[in-house]
């Protein structure tokens, strides 16, 4: 996969976990992203043969209950 592959693949996954998690708002987009690459790191480390590239939606849940679980 191309780095262009990669960041079109990125960007369209955190737009999916934008809607997924009800985000309205693009001021919120760099918490977001900030929120998405310290999931996938997170399940890269925890995840053995984690592939951050293969289509999943796994993040858009973890960071929504992450969200949520915030006072």
């Amino acid at each position: 996969m191309t780095d262009e592959e990669k960041e079109k693949y990125r960007d369209g996954l955190i737009a999916t976990c934008k809607v997924y998690c009800h985000i309205d708002y693009d001021d919120d987009m760099e918490i977001l992203e900030l929120m998405f690459d310290v999931t996938m790191q997170e399940m890269t480390e925890l995840i053995p043969n984690f592939d951050q590239y293969k289509p999943s939606k796994a993040a858009c849940i973890y960071i929504r209950e992450r969200t949520l679980r915030q006072p």
